[in-house]
C-alpha cells in the first residue's frame, strides 16, 4: 500500500494578516526577504507559512538564524538549496542534491 499526500496551502488567514497589510503570495505563503522579514517592520516569518522547504529541522534552523539576526548582530542567511530529506519507510530512503530532472 502506498499513501501519497502532496499539496497544501498555508492556513494563514486565522492570523488576520490582511488587517495589517502583510503581503502573501499566490499559494497563501507569507512573502519574506533573505532575512525572513516581511513587508512590515519587526514582523518575521519562518517555517511552513513561507513555503520554502517545509521540514521541521529547516524551520528550527531558520528560527535560530532570525534570532541571531535580531539579537546577535549576525547577518546569517538560510540556504534552502540541497536540503537533505528522508522518507520514513521500510527500508528508509534519503535524497539530497539534484533529482532526476
Amino acid at each position: 500500500m502506498v499513501l501519497l499526500a502532496i499539496g497544501w496551502v498555508p492556513d494563514i488567514f486565522n492570523l488576520n494578516i490582511e488587517k495589517i497589510g502583510l503581503k502573501y503570495g499566490e499559494w497563501n505563503e507569507i512573502i519574506v526577504d533573505e532575512n525572513h522579514m516581511t513587508n512590515i517592520e519587526n514582523i518575521f516569518a519562518i517555517g511552513d507559512c513561507i513555503d520554502k522547504v517545509n521540514l521541521t529541522p529547516v524551520a528550527i534552523r531558520a528560527g535560530r538564524i532570525v534570532g541571531e539576526y535580531l539579537y546577535g548582530n549576525k547577518n546569517l542567511k538560510m540556504d534552502y538549496e540541497d536540503v537533505p530529506t528522508v522518507i520514513f519507510s521500510h527500508p528508509p530512503t534519503i535524497h539530497i542534491g539534484l533529482n532526476e530532472n
